[in-house]
């Protein structure tokens, strides 16, 4: 029957991710020959159907599968990490997969692409944009290695650390009739015109805030693109509710972030990978990168 190889777990655990020969094979740089051969030599090493063959339409993953699949990529990760357990933290290499809510990736993904390309060059840095929940079922699966989040989408089953705090602000433009307060109520906001963020679970946490306080909100655009909202924001067309931090914007283009009336609870941003194992050393690097980042500033 023969004992499963470490190839043979490298091809299936990318055709586990993509559910794809075809995909599989091109991550793997590799044919679609050469990757069915190694899920079949699998499949008879382990005695069991990993996959189910649908002529003309691809293949699917048993239940056994699925698990195995999980399984392979944590083994392949590990083998990955091996040259750099006798190494200095200065010479890391491997693969790091990132997951970083669609709010988020513009004011993230840039200090840690530059964090890595500069002190790890050998580092295979990918991010990947998603919802939360899409990003931390893939986190559970195996997929990605760590996911940053807000702490309410934190789903069971992750371990987290948590890397800022965060508070629901209202922005406007320094010539908005709302500048002028130094709190704002939710019956302030209910009087103009707002354009919110429509990610889950951003819009429903707004739109619930709103009615708690018995107030209908005015709210003429709903975007997916924190850049637009600001673009919006700046012009004086409308107010917006955001977590700060957010994305910053130059100098010339001031915004107004302004506390409301009832102060909420902070809503950190956190780091999340599946629990039960530590974060492996690329992991780590990432959370230094972000400790890093958002660090108190020195006394002056």
């Amino acid at each position: 029957m023969g004992e499963p190889t470490l190839r043979q777990l490298e091809y299936f655990a990318a055709v586990a991710a993509s559910e794809s020969v075809s995909a599989a094979a091109r991550e793997c740089g590799v044919s679609q020959a050469a990757v069915s051969l190694a899920v079949a030599q699998l499949e008879r090493a382990l005695d069991t159907a990993l996959v189910v063959r649908r002529p003309g339409h691809g293949i699917a993953l048993t239940e056994e599968g699925r698990a195995i699949g999980q399984q392979a990529r944590r083994i392949c990760d590990d083998v990955a990490e091996l040259p750099t357990l006798g190494r200095t933290s200065e010479e890391l290499t491997g693969r790091l997969v990132v997951g970083i809510f669609r709010a988020n990736i513009t004011y993230i993904a840039p200090d840690l692409i530059e964090w890595f390309h500069r002190r790890h060059p050998q580092v295979r840095l990918e991010i990947v944009e998603g919802t939360a929940t899409q990003l931390q079922q893939s986190a559970l699966a195996g997929h990605v290695h760590v996911c940053l989040v807000s702490h309410v989408q934190r789903m069971p089953g992750l371990d987290f650390e948590p890397l800022v705090d965060r508070y629901r602000r209202v922005v406007v433009s320094t010539e908005h009739p709302l500048a002028a307060l130094p709190r704002v109520s939710y019956r302030d906001l209910a009087q103009h015109a707002g354009a919110l963020l429509d990610l889950e679970p951003a819009l429903e946490r707004a739109l619930a805030e709103f009615a708690r306080n018995g107030e209908v909100p005015d709210v003429r655009w709903k975007l997916t693109d924190v850049a637009s909202i600001y673009e919006l924001v700046e012009r004086g067309i409308a107010y917006s509710l955001l977590l700060e931090p957010g994305l910053p914007r130059p100098a010339d283009a001031p915004l107004l972030w302004l506390p409301l009336a009832h102060e909420e609870p902070s809503n950190p941003l956190v780091a999340v990978w599946p629990a039960g194992r530590p974060p492996s050393r690329l992991v780590e690097e990432l959370l230094t990168c972000l400790r890093t980042k958002w660090a108190p500033s020195p006394a002056c």
